[in-house]
This record gives C-alpha cells, structure tokens and sequence, in this order.
C-alpha cells in the first residue's frame, strides 16, 4: 500500500492505488473540513463540551482556567478533535484539583508550556488570587466564614472576590 498521504483518494484511484469501486461507493458528498488549527473559534467550545461530558460520566467537576484557554488556543492541533478530546481527557484524569491549568496538558515527549503566557502583573494577580481563594475554599470544605478567617478576610470580601473570579460552590450531588 503505497498511498501519498497529500494526494486525495480520486488521484490514488487513478495512479491504481485505491479501487476504483470502492472510491465510488464511498465518496457519496465531498463535505470540506479545515482543520482544526483554522478554526481556533472551535477550540473552547470542544475543550468545554469535553469537560461537561467529562464532569456528567465520572461525577468530577472541573474547570478550566483562562490561561489555560489560552495555552490551548495556541496549540497547532495535528490530531485534531481526536487529539484535543483525549488531551483534555487525559488532563481530567490526571488532574487531582478541580482547577486544570496548562501544566495538566505538559507532554515530556513535547516542549514545555508557556510559563506564565506573558501575563500582565494584574492578570498574574488575579490568576493567583483565583487559585488561592479555591484552594481555600475546598481546604476548609466550602465553609465561607472558616475560609474567610484562614484568608485573614472579612466574610463579605471573601463573596465579593468570589463573584468577581466566578467561583461557585460546586453541587454536591455530583459528589
């Protein structure tokens, strides 16, 4: 078998290295799909799709954060969806958080991920306070005033920087 992986199937069926009769049974509709590295505006929507079928299956609730967005953004995708899912699958499993950040998508085998995407020192902050303010809250069992206190914060700011950093109780009846 000696098919051009950039030829299409119509050229290998005339060069002989396709059959001609199953060329014929197979291409019914040519439906164009770039890939995935083309249509960057597909990429959260998958990762997200991915993390909700993740958080329905196995009753683990995750959540990605903004910079790992990002990190996911800029990656070239050559396995395209199938290499997106089970990367975003594989980073659900690993990960012992709620929080997935882009150290959970790190491949050895690959380069690094960006450090910190040339954030901003706001941005770098607020990512720190977001982290922070979970950790704490799944430390003290979502308890508001005990995470408060342990944060040296009064109750109402504790809830005030929740909301601004979105951070919800999850529903415990996915536990």
């Amino acid at each position: 078998w000696n098919m051009d992986p950039s030829a299409g199937l119509g050229q290998e069926m005339e060069n002989g290295n396709f059959r001609e009769d199953l060329f014929y049974r197979i291409n019914v509709a040519h439906v164009p799909i770039p890939p995935l590295r083309e249509r960057k505006s597909d990429i959260l929507w998958l990762v997200h799709k991915t993390v909700e079928e993740y958080t329905r299956k196995f009753k683990q609730r995750k959540i990605i954060l903004p910079i790992t967005e990002r990190y996911l953004e800029k990656q070239p995708w050559p396995g395209n969806l199938r290499e997106l899912k089970n990367c975003v699958d594989r980073a659900c499993i690993l990960s012992n958080q709620e929080i997935i950040g882009p150290k959970e998508f790190y491949d050895p085998a690959q380069s690094e991920p960006e450090a910190q995407d040339n954030l901003s020192l706001k941005e770098s902050m607020d990512q720190y306070e977001m982290n922070l303010l979970q950790e704490t809250l799944e430390h003290h069992h979502w308890r508001i005033a005990e995470s408060a206190e342990s944060l040296g914060i009064s109750r109402k700011s504790l809830w005030e920087k929740m909301k601004r950093h979105g951070i919800k109780q999850p529903d415990t009846r996915l536990n």
